[in-house]
Order: structure tokens, then sequence, then C-alpha cells
């Protein structure tokens, strides 16, 4: 029913078993990982529970993201009937999430006020610097290139040294600009060729 909601060519299904099926055709393939997998990504019908089931590894995709997110962007023009029919089935499927209700932030008070805004960055940003360094150069910073060519982000020796490089350019064009010491970190006015953000130490 979903496969044929949307316009395109849907992902092939893989499951935790091995079997497949789906299009020859198509540009990717949605490998559920356990029984509950499936129910995992579509309950409740939001963009957040379908993120949280591939972040919690409920299910992966191999192959073209890009293409597979424009299919099922068509499924926004589904029916009511549609999918409160496709809803009532997933329901009946088995039930396992892999996400837990410990790992949100518990948020109050009203929405986007600052403080409930300061909770929940401090709960997805305050992760330590371990995590942080799997993609910051090594002063803990990332640059942003303005120039059209698109940057090599391959983990090659040759190309972290070039990156770093090009980091230790930016910041020295960032001291050569005004520069403000607040509570132990460091910040300034980027000159307009370049943006640059770095994390403080974890506390």
């Amino acid at each position: 029913m979903l496969a044929s909601a949307a316009e395109g060519v849907p992902p092939r299904v893989r499951t935790w078993t091995g079997e497949e099926w789906g299009p020859d055709s198509s540009p990717a393939t949605l490998v559920l990982r356990h029984p509950g997998a499936f129910r995992a990504l579509l309950i409740p019908p939001t963009d957040l529970t379908a993120a949280e089931a591939y972040i919690y590894d409920d299910v992966d995709l191999e192959g073209d993201l890009v293409a597979t997110l424009n299919w099922a962007a068509g499924l926004e023009s589904m029916g009511a009937v549609d999918r409160l029919r496709i809803l009532g089935l997933a329901r009946r499927l088995p039930d396992g999430l892999r996400r837990h209700e410990r790992g949100r932030p518990r948020l109050w008070g009203r929405l986007h006020s600052l403080r409930r805004d300061r909770r929940a960055v401090t709960h997805h940003y305050d992760t330590g610097n371990e995590f942080f360094s799997l993609f910051l150069d090594p002063r803990m910073s990332i640059r942003v290139p303005t120039s059209s060519t698109p940057p090599n982000l391959s983990r090659s020796p040759r190309n972290a040294s070039s990156i770093s490089s090009a980091a230790n350019s930016d910041w020295k064009k960032a001291c050569a600009s005004s520069t403000l010491a607040v509570d132990g970190a460091l910040w300034w006015s980027m000159p307009p060729a370049t943006t640059a953000w770095t994390r403080p130490e974890s506390r």
C-alpha cells in the first residue's frame, strides 16, 4: 500500500532474516533490523519518529538517501482514509522500539522560551569532546568554506592535514579580527570571507 501511495520508485525492503522484496530498479534498500522495526518507523507518524528509528538502529538505508526521501515526501499527498488504514495495520505489527524515553530531555515551560531551549540545547550538545572530535579539527572548531568547490571530507592523513592547515588559517584571521574572552571561551566577530565555530572544553 505504501509502495503505491507516492510517485517514483519505492525502496526495496530487507528484513532481519535476510528476506528481500521490492523493485529491482529501486535506488535504495530499507533494512528492517528487528521484528518491531517497521512499526518503529511509522508510529507515531511524524518525521521525528522516522529519524529516531534510523538513529536508534531500528532501520537502516542502503543506497540513495536523497532519492528515498524524495519518494517519502510524496506520501504527504496520501488521503486520510489510506493513512488510517496504514496506521491500523502498523499497530498490529510487533512492538520492539530500541529508543528509550530516558534518553530524551525532560522539557517543560513555554515552547521556545529561553529556559526550555537552553535545556534542549544542553541535552543534545553537551556530549563531551570525544564525540565532537570525530568531525571537528584538532582545535575543536569547524570551518565553513565559501568556495564553490565541494570540500573533500575523506579521513585520509593527507586530507586531515590540509583541513587542519585551513583551520589554522581561519583562526589567524579570526584572531586578527576583534576578540573577546568570555568565561574562558574565545568569541569573535568573523571576517566576511569565512565562518568558524568552536566548542569550549566540557566541564
